[in-house]
């Protein structure tokens, strides 16, 4: 059901139809606690709320300064599923009881915070409502869930009041008293991503993304400067992951590989899969999958066909060598995957969460050891 369809439903309901929409709701989130899990909590925030339409023009930001000084943004490729391929990749993770020692109260609390129904409190008159929807109604529940994964606090915050850049929200979280980023968003009200979003994803047709050169920056059309607003974000926070929110449909974007600078998104997500932004943050920030600044693992070498001897000391490994070539993934389980050597005499059962290391240590020696192929991260 689109935004629209939303709030159509909803004004033609009677009151005491809406107030039996509510109490179902909230009836649904108590029971939640009788067996709370992720993944039922994450299909409760489904539904975004719709947000009225303000009125408003289609043009996008003036490209900044700071902006003009990027180095070039090389090419960007569409690939419509990668989202899913990794939310499925990760879907037993999900199915995961939420443990004693996390607080289920605070994914139950984010969960009755506002109405998935009822249109939110106020319209779309300017980007920064839409910035505000967007941080209340998918960012916040996001990291609430992402945080009781994690055992570590993860934080949704607006990025103007962080470094005076002209990016709209960021996810992050706080290690030793710094600031770690790990995704951006750029934020569009409805009618401006409808009316630029064909362009925005034409630019897939190039072999080459045409960057403009500075001194014609202001010049450039409205589709490609939010690739540079996009772009502009990922190297201001050094991050892997950014997206292009609006209430009229969100669009993935990743580096095709850490540090790259091409970049891969994806299908634009409508209607019941608008709320893949609860899901694929929650992913994102559980799991960090193929942009982990460090993953935990354990050598091993094959000794045979049989049988495969590993170390019982946990290693350290950084995502960049974690996700090199020199690594290939030869095997994904339910928490981790196994990558292998080039000439396959050495193995590394690596995981992106320490606990999860810990937890599904191997013996020093695991006969009949084998690796289920799969296809490589995305």
């Amino acid at each position: 059901m689109s935004n629209e369809q939303k709030i159509n439903l909803w004004d033609s309901a009677d009151s005491g139809m809406q107030r039996s929409w509510e109490r179902e709701e909230a009836q649904r989130a108590m029971k939640w606690l009788d067996y709370p899990r992720f993944d039922t909590a994450l299909a409760y925030l489904d539904p975004v709320p719709p947000l009225r339409r303000g009125t408003g023009g289609t043009q996008t930001k003036t490209i900044s300064e700071k902006e003009k000084q990027l180095r070039a943004l090389k090419k960007v490729t569409s690939s419509p599923d990668w989202l899913e391929t990794i939310v499925t990749a990760y879907k037993r993770e999900f199915a995961r009881p939420v443990p004693p020692q996390r607080d289920a109260l605070a994914i139950y609390r984010t969960m009755i915070a506002c109405s998935r129904r009822k249109p939110y409190r106020d319209s779309e008159v300017t980007e920064t409502m839409t910035d505000d929807f967007h941080l209340h109604t998918v960012l916040d529940p996001a990291t609430v869930i992402a945080t009781e994964m994690r055992g570590e606090p993860v934080f949704a915050a607006y990025a103007k009041g962080q470094n005076g850049t002209i990016s709209d929200l960021t996810v992050h979280s706080v290690e030793g008293g710094k600031r770690t980023h790990w995704a951006a968003a750029e934020d569009k009200r409805a009618q401006v991503f409808a009316r630029h979003e064909e362009e925005f994803r034409g630019y897939a047709n190039y072999d080459t993304f045409p960057w403009p050169s500075p001194e014609r920056m202001n010049d450039v059309s409205s589709g490609k400067r939010i690739w540079i607003q996009l772009w502009g974000q990922m190297c201001e926070y050094n991050v892997d992951y950014t997206k292009l929110f609006s209430p009229a449909g969100v669009i993935y974007v990743r580096r095709s590989s850490p540090g790259s600078s091409s970049l891969i998104f994806s299908k634009t997500q409508r209607g019941p899969k608008h709320a893949h932004s609860v899901h694929s943050l929650a992913l994102r920030f559980g799991f960090r999958d193929g942009s982990v600044s460090c993953c935990y693992g354990f050598t091993g070498t094959v000794e045979s066909a049989e049988s495969t001897s590993f170390s019982t000391t946990m290693s350290v490994f950084s995502g960049t060598s974690a996700n090199s070539s020199n690594f290939p993934v030869v095997g994904q389980g339910v928490s981790g995957m196994v990558v292998s050597s080039s000439h396959r005499s050495e193995v590394v059962k690596l995981f992106p969460a320490k606990h999860l290391a810990q937890h599904e240590a191997p013996t020093s020696s695991c006969a009949g050891f084998t690796a289920s192929p799969r296809h490589s991260p995305p």
